[in-house]
């Protein structure tokens, strides 16, 4: 398996300059944290510099869990919305120490390393978190499709004006040639 690389892009916590004065030895002081919320003021950022981003408090319920929030899968090189899953903090963990999107699967009740069944995997080359910290923007490399009925993105259908239906993109590959099974 071949080691993943550190994620492009990632954020960097500016530090304090040292005078030289100062014992160069020591450890820098963080200066920035991100607010608590949206709302949340230069000041505030200074008093309490960890705040939880993304904040799994804010996140759907779900056993086991402190939280399960959005996250949606965006191709990095074209834009198009792949698919949209949900993370806990163990995934966010995951996702960010490995480079590889990971999600949380509700109907298994477990972790769920995108990728692990089908070989369709996710690098993920850059992390973003919405203005009130309860979303998760990833975006990714795709290996194969996203979708697991063999689309390149699970948002293939297209609803018209009329509330009818049609798939709009192309199947890319038969879903049961990877899974074994129908969908």
């Amino acid at each position: 398996m071949p080691i993943v690389p550190p994620l492009r892009n990632a954020p960097i916590i500016a530090t304090k300059r040292l005078k030289r004065s100062e014992n160069r030895r020591k450890t820098p002081t963080p200066m920035f944290a991100p607010p608590a919320s949206p709302h949340a003021r230069l000041s505030d950022q200074k008093a309490n510099p960890v705040n939880p981003i993304p904040d799994f408090s804010r996140g759907q319920a779900f056993p086991g869990t402190s939280g399960l929030l959005p996250a949606i899968a965006q191709d990095v090189a074209n834009g198009r919305v792949l698919m949209i899953a949900w993370m806990d903090e163990r995934a966010w963990r995951e996702t960010v120490e490995t480079g590889q999107a990971v999600y949380f699967s509700r109907s298994r009740g477990k972790l769920w390393r995108k990728g692990e069944t089908s070989g369709h995997r996710q690098r993920v080359e850059e992390i973003r978190v919405d203005c009130d910290a309860d979303a998760i923007l990833l975006k990714v490399q795709q290996t194969g499709v996203a979708c697991h009925e063999g689309y390149e993105s699970c948002f293939f259908r297209r609803v018209e004006s009329d509330f009818s239906v049609n798939i709009a993109d192309t199947r890319r590959l038969d879903p049961d040639s990877v899974y074994g099974k129908s969908t």
